[in-house]
């Protein structure tokens, strides 16, 4: 059965042949894998793996988006200290 693979931070959706599986695990050439681990989350379609890949990345910007904030705050104050 075909699952599809995103492993750590990487967006690229690699497809694996599983011989088993389970509601927690699948195997794959005869190792048993947990479907979701820190570093590596498998799928049953293209589409689940593309939508978690899309919604880690749309947090990565909203966490971005915060700590420039803070930034600019930072040198906003940094600035009226200065003058």
């Amino acid at each position: 059965m075909k699952k599809y693979k995103v492993i750590g931070y990487s967006t690229e959706i690699i497809e694996v042949e599983a011989e088993r599986e389970t509601e927690t695990s699948i195997w794959i050439k005869g190792h048993r894998r947990k479907k979701h681990k820190d570093f590596e989350d498998y799928f049953d379609t293209w589409e689940e793996a593309n939508y978690f890949l899309m919604e880690r990345c749309e947090n990565k910007v909203i966490a971005s988006r915060a700590i420039l904030k803070e930034a600019i705050e930072e040198l906003a104050k940094a600035w009226q200290v200065r003058q």
